[in-house]
């Protein structure tokens, strides 16, 4: 039996980002918010509380001037490592294979995350630590 050759970095990207339980996921995980965010309309604190929990950093992606890309889609992380997704956003699934296909990890650092080569994380997370981001 001839053994399957190995899938290329992009391939492996391609089969995530088209990855029919993902986007189930991501589906359902929209219709889901959409119908949180109708129901708090006029509630400014379960507002911001659906928001914290599957929402965007757009604060964060102004500030590194990330803008849409030609599909309207706005990145997962910033030029500081910085994931911009909640922890329960519709795609934050996504987010996570993808940055483990690119060799990266993703940790906690006070309530944000961020993601770095693998064996940079520890000391970048020392970094940002130092620096008053944890």
């Amino acid at each position: 039996m001839i053994p399957k050759p190995k899938k290329t970095i992009d391939q492996k990207l391609m089969d995530i980002d088209n990855s029919p339980r993902l986007n189930k996921i991501a589906n359902k995980k929209y219709s889901m918010v959409a119908k949180k965010t109708s129901a708090a309309v006029g509630n400014v604190k379960k507002l911001a509380k659906i928001e914290n929990k599957y929402g965007y950093d757009y604060k964060t992606a102004a500030k590194f001037n990330i803008k849409p890309d030609n599909s309207n889609h706005m990145p997962s992380i910033a030029d500081n490592g910085k994931v911009l997704k909640a922890k329960n956003h519709p795609t934050i699934k996504k987010t996570i294979k993808t940055e483990k296909v690119l060799g990266n990890k993703i940790f906690k650092v006070g309530k944000d995350r961020y993601t770095a080569p693998k064996k940079e994380a520890k000391e970048y997370k020392k970094i940002l630590k130092k620096n008053g981001k944890g």
